[in-house]
């Protein structure tokens, strides 16, 4: 009996020496793309709750999926961790439209500000001209 639980100790301790590092599921690499792309695209700027809160449940789908490598090879079940980022990446598209919303919002602001600007300085020139024409 005990030479039984040796070998299968054994077994198992060299089976598992050829594991290679834990899959990672798909759906965790397109989430850490995701949040980057999320951050070049200024959504701590322009949306920061929202960012504050995508990344709340980012982060936590992370700690899950460590949490889930941790397990022998045998017990690991990524299901919950696939569903938890697909979650990730619906909130994730969702504040991306926002981001974009917002910027396009703030550009035709800026661009209607730039007009009446240069309204102003049309206005300027002429009176300008108008008193350097009269004596």
């Amino acid at each position: 009996m005990r030479n039984l639980v040796i070998a299968v100790c054994l077994i198992l301790s060299l089976s598992t020496l050829g594991c290679k590092a834990p899959p990672v599921p798909p759906e965790a690499k397109k989430a850490e793309m995701q949040e980057q792309s999320l951050w070049r695209e200024g959504a701590p700027v322009y949306a920061k709750e929202d960012f504050d809160r995508y990344r709340v449940i980012y982060w936590k789908a992370k700690r899950e999926l460590s949490k889930e490598n941790a397990k022998f090879v045998w017990f690991r079940d990524y299901k919950e961790i696939t569903s938890a980022f697909n979650i990730v990446l619906t909130r994730g598209e969702e504040l991306q439209g926002k981001v974009r919303k917002l910027k396009e919002k703030k550009s035709e602001s800026i661009a209607v500000q730039l007009n009446n600007f240069k309204r102003r300085i049309t206005g300027l020139q002429r009176l300008t001209l108008q008193m350097k024409a009269s004596p």
